[in-house]
């Protein structure tokens, strides 16, 4: 099992209906992490560990992140990576390195 909110598998699990292709179909197996987590990163030399939480929006999913006592929100982009959302300025090279730990995380590399 991957340890990560998704699995696939090419197996109907229960409650599944079968695809109605003739072609074998991918069923994603989601589970949610509603637990927050520590989302360890290096910015400026000194790695730093930040609380983060995954949240279910609608078909996609967002990760909110607490940086220095801000929210700043996380969301999948159209080119794999995440963008950042915050009602407060934060500095920009710190939000581009969460981003791509992110990024890094969510696909497996």
């Amino acid at each position: 099992m991957i340890n990560y909110p998704f699995e696939l598998c090419r197996t109907v699990r229960s409650g599944i209906q079968p695809c109605s292709r003739r072609k074998p179909c991918v069923y994603l197996n989601i589970q949610i992490m509603n637990e927050p987590f520590n989302l360890s990163i290096v910015y400026k030399g000194e790695e730093r560990e930040l609380k983060a939480r995954f949240e279910r929006w609608g078909y996609t999913h967002r990760i909110a992140v607490l940086i220095s006592e801000t929210t700043v929100t996380f969301e999948p982009d159209e080119e794999g990576g995440y963008r950042a959302l915050a009602e407060q300025p934060v500095d920009a090279v710190l939000l581009r390195t969460v981003a791509e730990k992110l990024a890094k995380i969510s696909n497996n590399d």
